[in-house]
């Protein structure tokens, strides 16, 4: 089945906005290669501050993720179900 015009440009448009966010997350990571040195990223990590921030952002990221997937996929099996 061939899709439609609209579909081709949806999708289009879907690869540009996706391909867009990938080439700004490498734009910064290359970015932090090329302007700090592992001395600064030592010296970052060793601060408490920023161990305590590391780890509360990837429990609160874990956290949250499991939620969202509690209520996403009963969620999302309805609404593939339900006309």
């Amino acid at each position: 089945m061939m899709p439609h015009r609209s579909d081709r440009r949806f999708h289009l448009a879907l690869a540009a906005l996706g391909g867009s966010y990938v080439l700004l997350v490498v734009a910064l990571l290359i970015a932090d290669l090329l302007y700090t040195s592992p001395g600064d990223v030592r010296d970052a990590l060793n601060d408490p501050h920023v161990r305590f921030a590391i780890r509360l952002s990837l429990i609160t990221a874990t956290f949250s993720t499991i939620l969202a997937m509690w209520v996403a996929v009963p969620l999302g099996y309805l609404l593939s179900r339900v006309k």
